[in-house]
Parts: structure tokens; sequence; C-alpha cells
């Protein structure tokens, strides 16, 4: 199973990790080149709760489902390769399959996790190599937990 590492430690930033992805690396020789860190991080859950509505009085309210999947949203950006062209983390993440894979950061010690969506957008403006990938998860559960 890939691992996605997501730390900090003190005021640097960690390398984040997704699968064969390595981020948080920094090309001194050539800035445009390096791999930055994520910058934004969200995890969410959602918990489901039925309202039935009744005649004449409050509605009622349900906890259906007590403790809701997590998901995570990962954003980072993709500078250029080395030859200039396209990152390769940006070519990893165009076919990168859907999981699991193990998140580790401070929060949450490890949680299984599926990918499934991307979304690669080359904002007006910057360089054809310059995009900025969004990265969603979902917790995977089969059940036995």
């Amino acid at each position: 199973m890939d691992e996605i590492i997501i730390n900090s430690s003190g005021d640097r930033g960690f390398p984040v990790k997704i699968g064969s992805i390595q981020l948080g690396v920094r090309d001194w020789g050539d800035p445009d080149a390096s791999k930055p860190n994520p910058v934004y991080i969200e995890f969410t859950r959602e918990n489901v709760v039925v309202e039935h509505k009744t005649p004449g009085q409050t509605p009622l309210t349900e906890l259906t489902i007590p403790l809701g999947l997590r998901k995570l949203l990962l954003r980072f950006n993709c500078l250029k390769g080395p030859d200039g062209d396209i990152s390769e983390n940006l070519r990893i993440v165009s076919n990168m399959p859907a999981g699991p894979y193990l998140v580790k950061e401070v929060l949450y010690k490890g949680v299984c996790m599926y990918y499934i969506n991307m979304r690669i957008v080359q904002t007006d403006k910057t360089d054809d190599w310059y995009h900025t990938v969004e990265l969603s998860f979902i917790e995977a559960n089969d059940g036995s937990a």
C-alpha cells in the first residue's frame, strides 16, 4: 500500500509524500523546478442526521451514521520538470491509481484512504508548465472495524 505522509515540524515544513510523488523538495539551482509542499490540506468528516417532519410539532432528528467517513483534500502546485516541460509529479498524478493509500499526519496517525478525484488547473497568465493540482481522498471502510 502506498503512503501519504503529511506532517509539520515546528516552523519548517516536513516533505509530503503521496505514493511515488515527492513534495517539499527545493531546487536551489533552479527554483522553478522545485516541488513545493501542499498549499492547502483539509480533512472533513460528515455525520448523517435525518430530519423527520412531524405535523404540528418541531421536526425530530435522528443520528443515522454517528461516525462518517473522513475525506482529505490536498492542493499543491506543480512547477516545471527538469527538461523545462511539465513536472514528473504532474505526469504521475495524471495516471495515479485509486489506491488504497495510508495517510499519516499529526492528527490521524494512520488512515487508509482511496483516491477519488483529481483536478488540474492551469491559470491564465502563468507559464505553460505551472499547474495547480487538487487531489481528493475518502476513507476506506470494508466494514470490519
